[in-house]
């Protein structure tokens, strides 16, 4: 889902100038990954904290995540919540992916996030900003998507149906984290492009940028237990990201030992060697 013209674009432009000065100055909460840097839980930072209250107050995203989940947000049942997920991504390169718990972290999910528990699903919406204008149809620099990958809980080595997301500058996308996605790079003979977007590819076609390339994103649910872990591996994997604790490195060896005990205490059975790739 779109939801255009959000924010106006000196506004965006003065986010985008923030961030980019708060990373290359190292920034407390700007740790090093994929390649370049992520900002884990940057509503705790003062000095950030009024772009994620832009996000989080806007009446205009929140009229669009009532109807997506029927209800207000609050605390009661049918109602959703902000889960703690947010994070902030300059030039973070991402392979084929789904929004679920990964790593050690997975081990949390107490059901499938595809499995209908007391009657109630997984509902949880990804609401992001690119902070940089990618309208022209042959930017193939943002989101890209599998359409309809929600349904599903693997990730095929063949896609079809793949789909470029061409926010321009002020929108917001929302969409279900469980949605196969990935980011900026060269398309492979296993990835089926919509034949509607055939012709935004190929001579032309926009693969890369210059510059920064920055996205923040918040996570909302419907108050349920899938809603639950989720929010509880989040906070977790940003709590570690963001302390001395494991170096600030959520998928570390250190990481590993510290979910680990955590689930010892809270009965949890998960066998896991490697913090970044299990199961």
């Amino acid at each position: 889902v779109y939801v255009r013209n959000v924010f106006p674009r000196d506004v965006v432009e003065a986010f985008a100038s923030k961030i980019g000065s708060y990373v290359s100055n190292r920034g407390k909460m700007a740790q090093r990954f994929a390649q370049d840097a992520v900002i884990p839980d940057f509503r705790k930072d003062d000095y950030l904290a009024d772009i994620f209250e832009a996000l989080h107050t806007n009446s205009r995203v929140h009229a669009v995540l009532q109807q997506i989940f029927g209800g207000a947000m609050g605390p009661g049942k049918g109602q959703y919540r902000f889960l703690q997920d947010n994070d902030i991504g300059v030039n973070v390169k991402s392979a084929w992916h789904k929004d679920r718990l990964s790593g050690i972290y997975r081990g949390y999910e107490r059901h499938s996030p595809w499995d209908v528990v007391q009657g109630e699903e997984m509902r949880v919406a990804k609401v992001g900003v690119y902070l940089q204008d990618h309208s022209n149809p042959r930017d193939h620099t943002g989101l890209r998507v599998v359409t309809g990958s929600h349904n599903i809980s693997r990730i095929p080595g063949e896609k079809f149906d793949i789909r470029f997301l061409h926010p321009s500058v002020g929108d917001v996308i929302i969409f279900d984290q469980r949605l196969t996605h990935g980011g900026q790079g060269p398309s492979t003979p296993q990835d089926h492009i919509a034949p509607d977007e055939m012709n935004t590819t190929g001579p032309g076609e926009i693969l890369s940028r210059g510059g920064q390339r920055i996205m923040l994103q918040l996570g909302y649910g419907w108050n349920n237990i899938h809603s639950d872990d989720f929010e509880t591996g989040t906070v977790m994997r940003q709590r570690l990201f963001q302390s001395d604790e494991c170096g600030h490195n959520g998928y570390s060896p250190c990481a590993l030992r510290v979910v680990q005990a955590d689930f010892k205490k809270r009965g949890v059975q998960y066998a896991c060697n490697n913090a970044a790739a299990c199961p």
